[in-house]
């Protein structure tokens, strides 16, 4: 499902399609800070996530609801305003292959098993 450029500030509870089997899940260059707990919904048939170009700074607000997508091999969280990624962050998502973190104020984070890591360019 592609939502990019849709001027969103807030996914409401609701808002995506239940019944549909959805894979991929485009959200990018929007205003999101957060993420609907109905999320969970698709934890055995969300593969991609891309959160770039929103308003994620603090990621302990969606890591409950990221913790849930055990099929997720592809998250995208470039171009937000990320400082710090906390502990076990992504500890759950065993199918995750590819964590993009690109252009954030990152100032460390722990390195999880993954299989490819992207957080360049970041700030001092």
């Amino acid at each position: 499902m592609d939502l990019r450029q849709a001027e969103l500030i807030i996914l409401e509870e609701g808002s995506l399609p239940s019944s549909y089997p959805l894979t991929h899940l485009l959200l990018d260059e929007n205003k999101l800070s957060s993420l609907p707990a109905d999320i969970s919904n698709f934890k055995d048939t969300l593969h991609v996530l891309s959160l770039g170009h929103n308003c994620f700074a603090d990621l302990t607000t969606i890591q409950t609801n990221l913790s849930t997508l055990s099929t997720l091999t592809s998250l995208e969280l470039n171009k937000n305003n990320i400082t710090e990624i906390p502990k076990d962050c992504f500890k759950s998502l065993s199918a995750l292959l590819t964590l993009s973190l690109d252009d954030n104020s990152l100032k460390a984070f722990p390195i999880d098993s993954l299989y490819v890591i992207s957080a360049h360019p970041n700030r001092d």
